[in-house]
């Protein structure tokens, strides 16, 4: 036995001892060095906060793990008793709130760490270096804002609200001379103010869309942002169907112009999935609920015909969409269940294989991937495009939700949502298998383990009482981070998990 494999062997036994995971000796055997940088980290957020005898509050943490064993490094409170969330003259308990910590990103340099807090409606940034909240920015009251993530060429964040009163896009500003306060709030626009945000639209066909209740349903909840390769295009999914694309290059009216509406006919129902190719020509999207599931590609690559309004542009135009799930009733029967005789509904993240040949997406709801093809450009050879296989991990994989990559792109990091959900009413995925970060070996397609981050053991506990909940984690966002950062890294690469 190498000496690797006897360290490898003795640190699982050492955790297996403490409590920190479960059900070690059950999964296939993997090396979790693969492509992992010594200092690198992944970086998670647990919703609950309803450990040791809470009951749901849902304050929750933000786990950090070292990503070559993936061992705890350190766990950030964020129920306002953490030193590391006070801000100027807060001591604790009187700290920030981050109330309900949903999704966790970075800035492209990998400086600062991005959260979103849905209940307590806030945007926070972390210096991501000393774990030390620097910012924290409340939204509009009566907003729930859902994600928040950096332009490609990291000037600024855009932020989005996906419920409450006050659906929003809204645009932070980074200030690179100012290390303690790099953001400040931008422009912000309401989305619940229809009649203005139809006069951005450059197109009058277009503000006829968002002006109409089938076209854009109302009201406008806004899921995730997206970019264009040149930073120019931001694209917005609604949750009722449809996709806004903003030209950030080009202010108006107090915002940004629309350039650019697709119905509720081409992108049907939410959506939160971005992924752009190599090449920067072709960008995935998914759309998935309960009861379906699609793939959505564009061809953005640069349009090259001087005539053309969009000369020196992307061109954001539909070239495929894969029905892969349906259930039959409100939606047709999809690819998932006619070639594979299997559900996989709610697609929800995605990202590719080493090589770049194999696009991954999640199901929510069923706990399966799914597998595109890849490996050639439309309409060049057999299967391009297609779907190729779904499969899955085995039982103790379960809810997946969001997914992040290692240094070089041979695991993925997955979010396991487990039987503990916090309120996902779009999205019924309570799982009954292990909560957690799920790191997948991407090559040989294994389940190498399932990491808890807050909890010590199972089962989880039931609490009766007002919240009938139980006393599990709710993983949700993931994202990997560099340490230190690549001096050549793809601007293709997603900087936290989506």
């Amino acid at each position: 036995m190498t000496s690797k494999r006897i360290f490898m062997r003795c640190t699982v036994a050492t955790l297996v001892a403490s409590g920190i995971f479960w059900q070690t000796l059950t999964y296939a055997a993997g090396d979790l060095t693969k492509g992992t940088g010594e200092l690198d980290e992944v970086w998670a957020t647990e919703q609950n906060g309803n450990l040791n005898g809470g009951s749901n509050t849902g304050h929750g943490s933000i786990v950090i793990f070292n990503a070559i064993n993936m061992s705890t490094k350190t766990i950030i409170d964020t129920d306002g008793t953490d030193t590391r969330t006070c801000l100027a003259g807060q001591t604790p308990p009187n700290c920030v709130k981050i109330t309900r910590p949903h999704t966790v990103q970075f800035s492209r340099d990998y400086k600062y760490a991005i959260t979103i807090g849905t209940l307590s409606t806030s945007l926070s940034i972390f210096n991501a270096d000393t774990k030390q909240l620097l910012q924290n920015f409340p939204v509009a009251p009566g907003t729930n804002p859902h994600t928040a993530s950096a332009t490609p060429d990291d000037t600024r964040i855009f932020a989005v609200g996906i419920g409450g009163t006050k659906p929003f896009v809204q645009e932070f500003p980074r200030d690179f001379s100012n290390l303690t306060a790099p953001y400040t709030p931008g422009k912000f626009l309401d989305l619940t103010d229809v009649a203005t945000v139809a006069a951005l639209a450059d197109d009058a066909a277009d503000s006829a869309k968002i002006l109409s209740s089938t076209a854009i349903p109302k009201p406008m909840f806004a899921v995730c942002p997206g970019y264009s390769i040149d930073g120019k295009d931001l694209y917005v999914r609604m949750t009722k169907g449809g996709l806004v694309i903003f030209d950030i290059s080009k202010p108006k009216n107090g915002f940004y112009a629309i350039s650019k509406v697709m119905d509720s006919s081409v992108f049907p129902i939410n959506g939160c999935g971005f992924l752009l190719n190599d090449d920067a020509d072709r960008l995935f999207l998914d759309s998935g609920l309960q009861h379906r599931s699609d793939i959505h590609i564009l061809d953005v690559s640069q349009v090259t015909d001087p005539t053309s309004p969009r000369y020196g542009r992307v061109r954001n135009e539909v070239i495929k969409t894969i029905h892969t799930s349906g259930d039959g009733t409100t939606s047709p029967l999809g690819v998932c269940q006619l070639q594979f005789s299997v559900n996989c509904d709610d697609l929800h993240s995605m990202h590719f294989n080493h090589s770049g040949t194999e696009l991954w997406a999640y199901s929510r709801t069923d706990s399966r991937i799914l597998v595109l093809d890849t490996s050639c450009d439309l309409g060049e050879g057999v299967g391009c495009l297609e779907v190729k296989d779904v499969f899955d991990l085995g039982p103790t994989f379960r809810s997946p939700d969001l997914s992040s990559l290692n240094r070089k792109d041979k695991l993925a990091y997955v979010s396991m949502r487990g039987p503990d959900p916090q309120p996902t009413a779009a999205h019924p995925i309570a799982g009954s298998g292990t909560p957690g970060i799920a790191v997948i070996d991407l090559k040989t397609r294994q389940l190498i383990n399932v990491f808890v981050l807050r909890q010590a053991a199972p089962p989880c506990t039931f609490t009766p009482g007002p919240t009938n909940g139980y006393e599990c984690d709710d993983p949700h966002g993931v994202g990997y981070r560099f340490i230190p950062v690549p001096k050549h890294l793809s601007p293709t690469r997603r900087v936290g998990g989506m």
